[in-house]
């Protein structure tokens, strides 16, 4: 790996006697993550489930490592949403951010998702989770992921943070920022973040840094919490930022973070603030600081209602037809007027996102197939599927399920023919 020397040398002066063995580190293979759904299915029962080992990660609750030669991405069961692709160090601040059900939480920096898929399984479909990423086709992706999971009471934004912070002052229990950073942390498993950081080094995101998290502290509530995290070690973009946002904000103190034998403490005197090294414990470079505003937490009544009572409709831009919407629990549906959203609440109707939120339980005309039956396969990837001799199913919309989780719909006909209606974003290549 071809390292810039200003990068080596500013490593000597942070890591002192500790530079070769970080040095070592980044010539041995960097970890393959897979982080369980808590809205689907519990870390035991997924790994009975799958036919490849894993090991545990032991400072994630619902984290596993694969190995290399794995392929988890083309199982059936990463298409039904019991898992999440992650990086195991990546897992760390939204596993670290205390999350209670009925909290307002948001993600300001969220895409492509693998945080806040975690906050929506802390959440268990109460709440609201806002989950926002600057980029429209980044937000588009990050949405896709919430859907994928089954969270329901998702607000998902592409905007930036001076807009978001005008629009929801002092609304948020606990704001994650996992802002853009230089990527110091990341040079093993991405190499090509190098030539990045040589275009744009520490320098040029401290202020981007700054920004995002002065106006997340508009939003954060009396006694909310705000977790910021960056993949990278450069104290501009790391203590420096948190003792600029503790000197600027008086209301604001840095807390204790659940600990791991292999956490190091943070600089600067911020001893409560983490930093992760690869060659210290499982997984890439991190730095995490946990933030609390003073004052009492008053929780607003935003409501954990999803009954079918709560549905209205919307009439979307260039379509004839409404298309049903399950909206978070806001009081005032001015939220949205001015705003760039994706989307807002549960889409229904035939949609995708609806169906991951079902199982035969909840609807009445299912086919539920195994793991191992080639249907599965094929309806994942896009294909019609017709039904066994000993299977009946109503014709018109039904939902396709493995082992009872759900995977999409079809349309069923009375010769046992099911059209296939998996959303193309969702099927397997």
């Amino acid at each position: 790996m071809n390292l810039p020397i200003n990068y080596l040398d500013y490593m000597k002066g942070l890591l002192g006697d500790e530079y070769s063995s970080y040095i070592d580190s980044l010539n041995r293979p960097s970890y393959h993550g897979l982080r369980v759904n808590r809205l689907k299915i519990s870390k035991e029962e997924l790994k009975d489930k799958l036919s490849f080992s894993l090991e545990e990660i032991p400072f994630i609750d619902n984290g596993y490592i694969y190995a290399d030669k794995e392929n988890p991405a083309k199982d059936v069961y990463y298409h039904a949403g019991l898992y999440y692709l992650q990086e195991p160090s990546a897992m760390l601040p939204a596993n670290r951010l205390p999350i209670e059900k009925g909290d307002r939480v948001l993600d300001l920096c969220a895409a492509p998702g693998g945080k806040a898929t975690e906050l929506a399984g802390k959440l268990s479909n109460t709440g609201l989770l806002y989950a926002n990423d600057i980029s429209a086709s980044r937000a588009l992706a990050l949405l896709k992921n919430l859907e994928l999971t089954g969270a329901s009471n998702i607000f998902v934004t592409a905007e930036k943070p001076e807009n978001l912070s005008v629009k929801f002052p002092l609304f948020f229990n606990k704001i994650l920022c996992d802002v853009p950073c230089s990527g110091e942390g990341m040079f093993r498993k991405e190499p090509s973040l190098i030539k990045s950081w040589i275009e744009k080094g520490p320098e040029y995101y401290q202020n981007i840094q700054r920004t995002i998290i002065d106006n997340a502290y508009e939003m954060l509530c009396e006694g909310g919490l705000l977790m910021y995290s960056t993949c990278t070690f450069n104290e501009k973009e790391d203590e420096e930022n948190i003792a600029y946002f503790l000197d600027k904000h008086n209301d604001m103190e840095l807390i204790d973070i659940e600990g791991y034998e292999g956490f190091s403490n943070g600089r600067l005197g911020l001893t409560k603030c983490v930093r992760v090294f690869p060659h210290k414990m499982i997984g890439e470079g991190h730095f995490m600081a946990l933030l609390k505003k003073k004052g009492e937490c008053v929780k607003c009544d935003v409501g954990n209602d999803f009954a079918p009572s709560k549905i209205i409709s919307i009439a979307l831009k260039n379509k004839k037809e409404a298309i049903d919407y399950k909206l978070p629990p806001l009081k005032d549906n001015g939220y949205r007027e001015g705003i760039r959203y994706i989307r807002t609440g549960l889409m229904l109707s035939e949609s995708q996102a609806y169906a991951m939120t079902l199982n035969s339980d909840n609807f009445d005309n299912c086919l539920n197939l195994t793991h191992d039956d080639i249907r599965t396969v094929k309806y994942i990837k896009g294909e019609t599927i017709f039904l066994n001799e000993n299977e009946t199913l109503h014709p018109g919309l039904s939902l396709i399920l493995c082992d009872n989780y759900p995977l999409g719909f079809a349309k069923s006909d009375k010769s046992g023919k099911l059209k296939n209606l998996l959303n193309k974003s969702y099927r397997m290549n």
